[in-house]
């Protein structure tokens, strides 16, 4: 094309530059005729504040807006104690999904399990609600009561490719909010020297509190344990760091996880250590659809070395960071920032990770009686043969004949 003579180069009117900002005044001009014209008076800070969760909900699940009030109620979370049915929910394609029930708590009292849907709470749908007002209707006064419709998930559900399973009924169930106390970190002796680890949320101090439950269960077998169960079904995630430290624990080498954020921009990669890594004691991890986010990161570079076996169902697939942003008015925007991608080099994300041995009902686990599990420093009773809580189990139960065939082959 040829070129332009100056003549039509000064002629020609110069574009003009949309600004990306220029629909906060079509914004501004709506808010002014809600809240002067509306047939109703609005408060206009909760006008706002559904504005701002409006735009974070068609993000991903993940990425959520917490109001200042939202923030003081959740607080309550990092005290290990508090009152609510004890679920750990999530998203994913519109539906509200339960990640995980706190043991003992009244939502497994009452049979809610992994993968089944929340419907509504207190005949108020939950289909528009963002997780932080969910989760702020499922707390309350301990002793007082909440309905919650649930439809369980399908068994059948994904056991055949493109399978979509038959739509359950649901049910409507009154629960008695009661007081939740969180023990992150529980350990057990499963019989013939083999320990039992279980994790069931990665918070402040769980990877040292992961080798602290080694130790006392490796002294209780004479010096020599003969293999290890790591248990992170239900567990939903929490602090990365803790669950990158507890891999770091088990691998003397190689990469955890890379981190990539926008436009596939690497913005971390951490890599384990030599020193204090745990060696010569072969394992098993456990996983159900349940385990989310930073117990996936563990389970994946733990496969991807060849480390550990791994049992049980695909996990969930929430591979993203989030970063926490406080706002000026005491409110806080939790905004994925990140991707996960495995030593493999696949992503977490949408696919999770999948099991060397698929266990069905994996995410049924049988419930220890209260003296099987304790904390990681107290001193625990070795047993010489399977528990009967175990042998109900039918994940743990294979992991324990698994390891066992394997210390039998050893020198």
């Amino acid at each position: 094309m040829a070129g332009l003579t100056l003549g039509q180069a000064w002629a020609r009117k110069p574009k003009k530059r949309k600004s990306p900002y220029q629909k906060l005044a079509v914004f501004a001009r709506v808010l002014s005729y809600v809240e002067n014209e509306y047939v109703v008076p609005v408060n206009r800070d909760r006008v706002i504040e559904d504005s701002i969760r409006g735009m974070v909900r068609g993000l991903d699940p993940h990425t959520q807006f917490f109001s200042a009030n939202q923030v003081k109620r959740l607080r309550s979370m990092l005290t290990g104690r508090f009152s609510g049915v004890g679920l750990t929910l999530t998203r994913r394609r519109g539906r509200v999904i339960v990640l995980s029930a706190a043991p003992g708590g009244p939502a497994q009292r009452a049979r809610i399990r992994t993968g089944d849907t929340l419907l509504s709470i207190d005949g108020h749908s939950v289909r528009q609600w963002d997780l932080p007002r969910i989760t702020t209707r499922l707390r309350g006064r301990r002793g007082s009561r909440v309905k919650l419709t649930i439809r369980p998930r399908d068994p059948k559900r994904g056991k055949k490719q493109g399978s979509r399973g038959k739509q359950m009924r649901p049910r409507t169930l009154s629960l008695v909010r009661d007081t939740i106390r969180t023990m992150d970190v529980l350990k057990g002796s499963v019989g013939h020297g083999v320990g039992l680890v279980q994790v069931r949320r990665f918070s402040h101090g769980s990877a040292r509190a992961v080798m602290r439950a080694i130790r006392v269960l490796r002294k209780a077998q004479g010096g020599k344990l003969k293999g290890l169960v790591l248990d992170l079904r239900n567990n939903p995630g929490g602090l990365m760091d803790e669950g990158i430290r507890l891999a770091d624990h088990f691998l003397g080498k190689g990469l955890i996880v890379r981190k990539v954020g926008k436009r596939g921009r690497l913005r971390e990669s951490e890599f384990a250590h030599s020193k204090g890594t745990l060696t010569g004691v072969p394992m098993v991890v456990l996983i159900n659809q349940g385990t989310a986010s930073a117990s996936e990161i563990v389970a994946a570079a733990l496969r991807d070395h060849r480390r550990a076996t791994l049992l049980g169902e695909r996990s969930f697939g929430k591979g993203s960071m989030q970063s926490i942003i406080p706002l000026p008015d005491g409110s806080r925007l939790k905004l994925t920032i990140a991707r996960y991608f495995r030593p493999s080099g696949q992503p977490i994300a949408g696919l999770g990770v999948k099991p060397h041995i698929q266990v069905n009902r994996a995410s049924s686990a049988a419930t220890p009686p209260v003296s099987a599990l304790s904390a990681p420093a107290r001193a625990v009773k070795p047993v010489s043969k399977m528990p009967t809580w175990v042998r109900k189990d039918a994940a743990l139960r294979k992991g324990v004949k698994l390891l066992r065939k394997a210390a039998a082959r050893r020198p």
